[in-house]
């Protein structure tokens, strides 16, 4: 089990609640929520974002960044997204 929460101007959102304990699994759907928000978020004129994710969240121990895991298992990643 896992949760997926972001962080905009301070406060805290909740955005992905993950059920199964396969951490295979948890790394695919996570990696496309975490895809599909920064997308979200660009788009809507975030200058940066802190993505948080749970220790328990079946990546964080998997720091190997291969194409199915974009996102090694930091527990507090900035995106910053380039104002241009």
């Amino acid at each position: 089990m896992g949760s997926l929460q972001y962080d905009i101007k301070g406060q805290t959102y909740h955005i992905g609640h993950l059920k199964t304990s396969d951490a295979y699994q948890n790394r695919k759907v996570g990696t496309v929520i975490m895809d599909e928000f920064l997308g979200y978020a660009e788009k809507s004129g975030a200058q940066q974002v802190t993505l948080s994710l749970y220790r328990n969240f079946g990546f964080v121990e998997d720091n190997n960044v291969d194409e199915e895991n974009r996102y090694p298992g930091w527990l507090n990643m900035v995106k910053k997204f380039d104002s241009s």
